[in-house]
């Protein structure tokens, strides 16, 4: 027997695409329309793409994170089923990888990693519970509970392919690089919001009813980076372009009005000062922001902040020691005490992903759907993310690693913080961001 080398797998394996792609694209003008045709055959693109180069995928995928318009595709009691250009693409990098893994042997699907037991322990116990769930009844809709699980597991697909597809230092500028070109352009997005009177900003392509939080907590994620890598930059040039983008960030970031992000960029803030060798720099800054903050935030800004202590008569008031709260906060707080009760029936396993309905809050909805062995599992998971982070950051000697590990460091100590009163870690568009950054910084050492 001849042996039959890899290249010539790859060739007869797009011939044959190429093939199947002409024969499709001749069949589908005469029955779909021109729009699904044109979606159908980019997806088909995208694939062939993403086999020959893997890393251009990834690219699209950035491109996507927080640029790709929302599509409906159905409904659930309670929650339209919309799925996100990002979605798409990432099915058919993570189908395409798949591909790519099955002809060269040499590709590993899962590598080997300090996170890969937390992660299996995570999705292992939100299936579990979500199983039983359906069993326990009538509460839990399976096709929802399944959708959630889906979108948690391409989190983690994402931090895989992420993870084998990385080779060296200037791939990881490369996809700095698109990173904060997309940054730049939520901003000025921002920008154009304000400008025109919109109340609060959001990110592009939300829908009719925009997420403000979610874009804040994109941005905090985006902070601690970009603080990371100013830090620990030897280039002015570097230095310069880093700095203008973290001022650029600064209004949109606040004409979210989001007080879940304006709570977490304290925390991602002393993060940098308690773990960088600059605190006399960091310091000075925070002295500044601060001093900015009491003396010229916008209006709506501050209003948005001291909202938050103004309770209504007319509505249900909240209080905690001496403070009294929002009708807002109030009702986010009376949710976690009707969750912390109904937890208490099923203290094990919980209700399942979705069983209990929507909660504004990570941590209160992680205990109430999955129990103590789903919040166990979830709290396993970020302890080692963050001792994983941390311990790249010490051992790091390269600049650009060490600068890239901190940053990552204060933006997931300021995700933290976000979840206490947001979903923070099941929305796509801060998960990604994040699974992507996490896989680089874990991969790091393994590099050239």
């Amino acid at each position: 027997m001849f042996p039959i080398s890899k290249e010539k797998v790859e060739s007869s394996f797009i011939f044959l695409f190429l093939l199947l792609l002409a024969l499709f694209i001749g069949k589908s003008l005469t029955i779909l329309s021109p729009a699904k045709s044109l979606g159908i055959g980019l997806g088909l693109l995208a694939f062939l793409i993403t086999f020959l180069r893997p890393e251009f995928g990834l690219y699209l995928i950035i491109f996507s994170m927080l640029l790709s318009p929302e599509l409906k595709v159905g409904g659930l009691p309670g929650r339209d089923v919309v799925i996100r250009l990002e979605d798409l693409l990432l099915m058919i990098v993570t189908f395409t990888w798949l591909a790519k893994t099955a002809i060269n042997k040499e590709l590993n699907l899962f590598k080997k990693g300090p996170l890969n037991l937390p992660i299996a322990f995570y999705l292992f116990a939100c299936i579990l519970t979500t199983l039983i769930g359906i069993i326990q009844g009538p509460r839990l809709i399976p096709a929802k509970g399944f959708f959630y699980i889906l979108k948690y597991t391409e989190y983690f697909l994402l931090f895989f392919m992420v993870s084998n597809s990385l080779r060296d230092k200037s791939q990881i500028q490369r996809f700095l690089v698109f990173f904060f070109l997309v940054d730049a352009i939520v901003c000025f997005y921002g920008f154009y919001q304000i400008i025109g009177g919109v109340g609060r900003v959001t990110a592009p392509f939300e829908g009719q009813v925009g997420e403000p939080n979610t874009l804040g907590g994109y941005f905090i994620l985006l902070f601690g980076i970009l603080f990371g890598l100013f830090l620990y930059s030897k280039s002015r040039h570097q230095q310069f372009w880093v700095g203008g983008l973290l001022v650029l960030m600064i209004f949109p970031y606040l004409f979210t009005l989001s007080r879940a992000s304006y709570m977490a960029f304290y925390p991602m803030f002393l993060t940098l000062i308690i773990f960088s060798d600059k605190k006399r720099f960091l310091g000075f800054l925070l002295f500044l922001g601060t001093l900015f903050a009491l003396l010229a935030l916008p209006s709506n800004v501050r209003n948005r902040i001291g909202y938050t202590f103004v309770p209504e008569a007319s509505q249900p008031v909240q209080r905690i020691g001496p403070l009294s709260f929002d009708p807002s906060t109030s009702s986010r707080i009376v949710s976690w005490k009707i969750c912390m009760k109904e937890w208490r029936k099923r203290p094990l396993f919980g209700y399942g992903v979705t069983g209990f309905g929507f909660i504004d809050g990570q941590y209160v909805r992680t205990l109430v759907e999955t129990g103590i062995i789903g919040i166990t599992a979830f709290l396993f998971l970020l302890s080692a993310i963050f001792k994983e982070v941390l311990k790249r950051f010490r051992e790091s000697q390269d600049n650009l690693y060490k600068g890239l590990s901190l940053g990552l460091l204060a933006g997931f100590v300021g995700l933290l913080v976000h979840a206490i009163g947001s979903n923070t870690f099941i929305i796509i568009r801060i998960m990604e961001p994040f699974w992507f950054l996490s896989a680089i910084v874990i991969t790091t050492p393994e590099l050239k």
